[in-house]
């Protein structure tokens, strides 16, 4: 698992801020996953350790993805390998950070934990791991 280090405030040590992070478009943007308030949660801090950080999931998040033209952020909100809601919201990175209100475009059955989604680039389909409806059938993968 990939962990994110940001200074303390006293700028000589380092401390563990999440994991499962995504990286802007523009390089200027951390999307990241931290257990800080007692669940998973989606938090934004500027890079490479600007002021301030940002909670951009309220009910639980994990997996946060940047859309390609940088303007939205998707994640997930529900639990691993079972019924999840892949949720978008608008962002504003051009000045002071601003975050709209997570929505939920699609809903889907996941068939397995770890990086089983990706956002293509126009931010309007998503590739996905989704279970197969019958036994003992091979895995196949949908474009939504």
């Amino acid at each position: 698992m990939m962990r994110f280090l940001a200074p303390e405030d006293s700028g000589t040590q380092w401390k563990s801020v999440g994991y499962g992070g995504a990286i802007s478009p523009d390089g200027k943007w951390l999307a990241y996953e931290s257990r800080e308030s007692g669940r998973s949660e989606v938090y934004v801090r500027q890079l490479p350790s600007g002021p301030g950080k940002w909670q951009i999931s309220s009910q639980g998040g994990i997996q946060p993805r940047w859309s390609g033209d940088g303007r939205e952020l998707f994640f997930r909100s529900g639990v691993i390998a079972g019924m999840s809601t892949l949720m978008t919201v608008p962002v504003q990175t051009e000045g002071a950070f601003t975050a709209g209100s997570p929505r939920p475009p699609v809903r889907f059955r996941y068939e397995q934990g770890g990086h089983d989604y990706a956002v293509m680039p126009d931010g309007q389909h998503f590739i996905c791991i989704k279970e197969s409806k019958r036994e003992g059938c091979a895995t196949q993968m949908n474009v939504v």
